[in-house]
């Protein structure tokens, strides 16, 4: 197959560019403005916002299902039909928000439309393109294409909070709706599985690393070879640990600024700077995951992780100090969407790279309760500081985790 659309530059970047608008929408209206939801549905609802946080977390339930069954089918379908398929999906939810009478259907809508429109057009089909587009720079490659994240979080809180307090939440839903159909449909549009199915030369390394690559990509990992590699759990142990804290953190940012008297419009911007932060970390980790081992990577975003964390226990909340605590966190957070696809690519290859991610993301589902644990605390004492000593302690074995972490391939049928 030729491209439809010729470049004097390496086509793998445009591949590049669609994955980080299609994360940027995905991620920036589901994960970075989920907080900015949390005040209309507890007054529209008159429900806790430990229950709002349940929504949050069927959302992570229902990506860790989904993602097995969306990365077996990355594997085998094109990329551009289950992209198209997941546009779809996330308008349709959040279309259909809009008209919810009661709570539980909040609930259903998120944990099944927006579910299948993160899992289907986020994170999952842009990392899998991006590696299998680039090798000898895949690194630098996955860093920028996860910037959509973070692009997605710093332009979405702002418009948000903007078309909420314009139009309501109900009326915003729909106007996010035909925003996220029309971004990621164009997008979709320039997608081509691989070089070879877009009739172009590959992006790679000597031809004696090719070969070796050829080897390690052409190897199937079946769900029972992960489950039994100490590699796969101290990869998704140590994700666990890191994702569990950075959700309690995030998504529970608005809660704690409103607490302190600012106003969600000043809050969106707290959001903003963190994606921004995560930006600038994510083109630096990218680039250094190409060069320095992945646990070293790992520790200083735990490290980052666990300084925002303390800031928040030890001085309290104020402009300065919840600041402090953003840029730590963004630092931190910047690191883990890069570092867990070269991770999954280098390590198990590219030919099973959607079976395992999608595995990896279902056993890290845990990290999802963060939010509901963190809420939970806050309305039970009226306070969040156990909750933060909580998660400094649950930080703590994270170090052995990463320490399992091995740059090299164990064969199928050893591990």
């Amino acid at each position: 197959m030729k491209t439809l659309l010729r470049t004097p530059w390496y086509y793998g970047w445009n591949i590049v560019v669609a994955g980080m608008a299609t994360q940027a929408v995905t991620l920036g209206i589901i994960l970075y403005s989920f907080t900015f939801w949390i005040a209309h549905w507890t007054e529209d609802f008159d429900v806790s916002r430990t229950e709002v946080m349940t929504v949050f977390l069927a959302v992570q339930v229902g990506s860790a299902l989904f993602s097995p069954i969306a990365g077996r089918a990355l594997d085998k379908f094109p990329a551009r039909y289950l992209i198209l398929f997941g546009a779809v999906s996330l308008a349709s939810g959040l279309a259909l928000a809009a008209f919810a009478t009661s709570f539980w259907q909040i609930i259903v809508i998120y944990s099944l439309l927006t579910v299948v429109g993160m899992v289907w057009a986020g994170v999952m089909p842009a990392a899998t393109l991006v590696a299998r587009w680039f090798d000898r720079r895949r690194g630098m490659a996955m860093g920028i294409c996860t910037i959509g994240t973070s692009l997605g979080g710093f332009f979405l809180p702002p418009l948000v909070t903007y078309l909420q307090q314009e139009y309501g939440w109900r009326d915003a839903n729909q106007m996010l709706a035909v925003l996220a159909l029309v971004i990621i449909s164009i997008a979709a549009l320039i997608v081509f599985d691989s070089p070879e199915s877009a009739g172009v030369a590959h992006e790679g390394k000597s031809d004696g690393d090719q070969k070796a690559n050829q080897v390690q990509n052409s190897r199937q990992w079946t769900t029972q070879d992960a489950l039994k590699s100490k590699i796969f759990w101290a990869i998704a142990l140590s994700f666990l640990c890191l994702s569990f804290s950075t959700n309690a953190v995030m998504q529970n940012l608005a809660p704690l600024g409103e607490d302190a008297g600012m106003a969600p419009t000043t809050l969106s911007w707290y959001v903003s700077t963190l994606a921004l932060v995560m930006i600038f970390a994510k083109l630096g980790i990218g680039y250094l995951a190409d060069r320095i081992d992945y646990r070293i990577l790992l520790g200083m975003t735990l490290t980052l992780v666990a300084s925002s964390i303390a800031i928040l226990a030890v001085f309290g909340i104020s402009e300065i100090t919840l600041l402090s605590a953003v840029i730590a966190l963004g630092v931190g957070m910047g690191g883990l969407l890069p570092m867990l696809g070269v991770i999954v690519a280098n390590i198990f290859g590219l030919a099973s790279f959607g079976r395992m991610q999608g595995l990896l993301i279902l056993v890290m589902l845990p990290g999802s309760l963060g939010p509901v644990m963190a809420a939970s605390i806050y309305d039970s004492t009226g306070s969040y500081q156990l909750a933060w000593i909580i998660l400094l302690v649950l930080l703590a074995p994270a170090v052995l985790f990463i320490r399992g972490i091995r740059k090299t391939v164990t064969p199928v049928g050893t591990v």
